[in-house]
């Protein structure tokens, strides 16, 4: 076994589910004395091992809540539902008289509803002093025209400065650079004479 850095989490974990033999383990736990600073926050206790049990939540479908039917009413079980729903106006007439009933019967539920009533905000009309200047007027559209005409103007003109129409000339070349030149020209030559074939 080649415990190192790079690999010691590995036998860590398989230390802690009991994977290792006795000569292994015990080469882990010298590999930990002499490294202690990759034992910080390992604990040499007995592996917590949890059980696959079954857990019993009684009373889990009260948790589920579902938005109030056309047949449905409220009852203590779904008071807060129906309460947003006829916040929402999303009750029938008849949902809102029960809805009513069960207020009538309880002050709880009437103070309750009284809190449900207080989260829906109203506010008054909000003037914003200046919002007249925030708008942009029209302009006049000539002067994006004129932007235009000249944005194309200088296109075209640059295409032609690009684009020659015209036949291309040989620029005179200087005599000091011509020598320079001759040999290299006469080389190229003679190898394009030798690669030709001779018909």
């Amino acid at each position: 076994m080649d415990i190192n850095r790079d690999n010691y989490e590995a036998y860590l974990l398989d230390l802690m589910e009991g994977r290792l033999s006795a000569a292994e383990s015990g080469q882990v736990r010298d590999f930990l004395l002499l490294n202690p600073d990759c034992a910080e926050g390992w604990d040499e206790g007995e592996p917590w091992m949890l059980d696959a049990g079954v857990v019993h939540h009684p009373q889990k479908e009260q948790l589920k809540k579902d938005w109030p039917r056309i047949l449905s009413t409220p009852d203590e079980s779904n008071f807060d539902v129906f309460s947003i729903a006829r916040m929402e106006g999303d009750l029938t007439p008849q949902q809102e008289a029960k809805h009513d009933l069960l207020l009538a019967g309880d002050d709880e539920k009437r103070q309750e509803w009284g809190v449900w009533q207080m989260t829906r905000l109203t506010g008054g009309k909000t003037e914003f002093k200046g919002k007249d200047q925030l708008k942009r007027h029209k302009r006049n559209n000539i002067r994006v025209i004129w932007i235009g005409i000249g944005s194309v103007a200088a296109a075209v003109t640059i295409w032609f400065a690009l684009v020659r129409t015209g036949p291309l000339t040989e620029l005179p070349v200087p005599a000091e650079t011509a020598e320079v030149l001759e040999p290299i020209v006469n080389a190229e030559e003679e190898m394009i004479a030798v690669a030709e074939p001779s018909v």
